[in-house]
């Protein structure tokens, strides 16, 4: 699974506990979690499930006021939370018995996190609820995520005695998207560089010569440059000819001028005999 990042789900912390909620909260926002809401008590926590459709949500499976077993089953069966129900249910826990996890699982919750809280064990609870999400199911004695460990034909007393329709849970087919999105917009068949679009770059140096070519603007002449079929008339002997210092004439048949001849010597001067 690529990178995890989490900044296209809407996220609810509900954590009584202030290290546990401030930790949590930094490892999210980490993987890019940018839509988050973060509350202590259960009354913010059922307020705030009112007023928007999360994605994922964290709850302390102990918190004062509705536990975890009696919140999950409020998302999952209440009346004013239809719209609500398929969200992803991880509790936090500091008592992970067998009889602890088989209670969360028969009320809906997808997963729990045991308490005290790591960034190890947060991160793979996460990235394996969003890779391998179950189905949810929806019947008249449960709903919440498949607890079929195996789907296998089983003829016992305990099978299944109603067909449950099941479907994508939406926070994984949400997530799959935009990180779909993603890999699309990096990959090699679709680039956008510096606002354009480009297609089949297999290298860098590719990539910049394209957007050299595309966005380079026009050499203008300077106002003072030397036209080319000014070069023809430029008298290089003249040093007020712009440019002109040391440049040889374009065409050969046109030789220099000559330089001007040195000037003769002096004649020496008589040399007269002193008196003595």
């Amino acid at each position: 699974m690529p990178g995890l990042d989490l900044s296209s789900l809407r996220i609810l912390l509900a954590v009584a506990d202030f290290h546990d909620r401030t930790a949590l909260e930094r490892i999210l926002r980490s993987f890019g979690a940018k839509q988050m809401n973060v509350v202590n008590n259960s009354a913010k926590a059922t307020s705030e499930i009112t007023a928007v459709p999360f994605d994922m949500i964290f709850y302390d499976w102990e918190m004062v006021g509705m536990d975890g077993l009696a919140f999950t089953r409020l998302i999952r069966q209440g009346r004013h939370f239809s719209t609500r129900r398929d969200a992803m249910i991880v509790g936090l826990s500091g008592k992970l018995t067998n009889d602890h996890v088989i209670a969360a699982r028969d009320v809906g919750v997808d997963d729990l996190i045991p308490k005290p809280l790591t960034a190890d064990i947060v991160t793979k609870k996460v990235t394996r609820n969003l890779a391998h999400a179950k189905p949810f199911v929806i019947s008249t004695t449960y709903i919440g995520p498949d607890r079929r460990l195996v789907t296998a034909p089983f003829d016992g007393s305990d099978r299944r005695q109603v067909v449950a329709p099941t479907y994508p849970c939406p926070c994984v087919v949400k997530y799959a998207k935009a990180m779909a999105k993603r890999e699309a917009l990096s990959s090699n068949t679709l680039t956008k560089h510096n606002g354009t679009v480009v297609s089949e770059i297999t290298s860098p140096d590719e990539l910049r010569k394209q957007n050299m070519n595309a966005r380079e603007p026009a050499c203008e002449a300077a106002p003072n440059a030397l036209r080319l079929e000014d070069l023809e008339r430029v008298d290089v002997s003249d040093p007020s000819t712009p440019s002109g210092e040391g440049r040889a004439p374009v065409h050969p048949e046109t030789p220099p001028a000559a330089p001007d001849p040195a000037p003769a010597a002096p004649p020496p001067r008589p040399q007269t005999a002193e008196t003595p």
